[in-house]
């Protein structure tokens, strides 16, 4: 891990986060429902899910967060895995206890990769980004 904040204060900082070849643990329903839909292809490709009971495997990642008083901002959240890659960004106010967070779960990476060396077939299943994904919207 490599956390670097910089600002003037507690109020007014801006801050990165670095990481490789860790676990994310205690997200159980984004863990369960990742370790689902990663589980189908697994089977029919014979190959055991990469999701373990350590929880979210992650290669490496990137967060790059501000504070500007009351508003903590996420500009950029890059992580990368071998069941589950997710970007997105968003923003929490600590005033109004609100947050707002726009992701793409980047899934089924074992069966994507299968998928696009079939001609044709691929392009129709995983189109022109050669993947498939999901977009999750977090607010409240």
């Amino acid at each position: 891990f490599n956390l670097s904040i910089k600002g003037s204060g507690l109020e007014y900082f801006d801050g990165q986060i670095d990481f490789k070849n860790t676990y994310v643990k205690d997200l159980k329903g984004i863990n369960q429902l990742i370790s689902f839909i990663d589980t189908v292809p697994s089977l029919l490709m014979f190959k055991s899910p990469t999701f373990n009971q350590k929880g979210l495997s992650l290669h490496d990642g990137k967060i790059i967060f501000n504070r500007k008083k009351d508003l903590l901002s996420v500009s950029a959240i890059n992580l990368n895995g071998d069941s589950v890659d997710i970007y997105g960004l968003g923003s929490a106010n600590l005033r109004l206890n609100t947050v707002d967070f726009s992701l793409e779960l980047k899934t089924l990476k074992s069966a994507s990769e299968a998928i696009s060396k079939v001609p044709i077939l691929n392009y129709v299943i995983l189109g022109k980004n050669q993947e498939i994904s999901t977009n999750l919207k977090i607010d409240g």
